[in-house]
């Protein structure tokens, strides 16, 4: 009898643990560069109304480096009049990352945690244009080829909301710690797509 009861304890013990690796090994990896689909995309533009994009000849693109717990993102915006690069950086695990973005006169304080699939990432933020609050859900579709971008922000325009649809450049998809595709960086400028 007390060889079962320990051999039932010790199984329960382990179940948390067995719990945490799956639900760890379902969560996306975003690594990989992401080029902007504009004409699936809607995001704030001039005067603070949502809409579609309309980017003329300007690309987004967004190179991400994620290795759990960390993940950093370099955007890139390619425009005829100015073009620039940011990047930043965060964890996954809820703590706050400071971020100061002399490129754009910024400075933000992000968190993110994952919610299953989904990686929810909070910021609050100061820039030239006023402080804004942005919720961000970053998740993964299309056999890992699409990469959604929904963002809720808050600043004293009110409330809008935004989608930014990206497709993997390339087809290769990460193999074994290697990201089998290269190219520049992508689009979360407030100033840039949210103004």
């Amino acid at each position: 009898m007390n060889r079962i009861l320990a051999t039932a304890v010790l199984s329960l013990s382990l179940v948390p643990l067995s719990v945490r690796e799956f639900s760890a090994q379902r969560r996306p990896d975003f690594s990989g560069t992401w080029v902007l689909d504009a004409a699936e995309s809607r995001m704030i533009g001039p005067g603070g109304q949502s809409g579609p994009v309309q980017l003329g000849p300007r690309r987004i693109t967004w190179l991400v480096r994620h290795r759990d717990p960390d993940i950093a993102v370099t955007v890139n915006v390619r425009d005829p009049d100015r073009p620039h690069e940011f990047s930043f950086r965060c964890t996954t695990d809820g703590r706050k990352c400071v971020n100061a973005l002399p490129e754009l006169g910024e400075v933000r304080e992000i968190s993110a945690q994952w919610s299953g699939e989904v990686l929810l990432m909070t910021q609050q933020a100061r820039t030239p244009h006023g402080a804004f609050h942005a919720e961000d859900r970053l998740s993964l579709s299309d056999s890992g080829r699409t990469l959604l971008f929904d963002r809720i922000v808050n600043d004293e325009r009110g409330q809008r909301s935004v989608r930014q649809v990206f497709r993997r450049e390339g087809s290769a998809l990460r193999r074994g710690g290697t990201v089998l595709c290269r190219g520049a960086a992508a689009a979360l400028a407030y100033d840039v797509l949210l103004v």
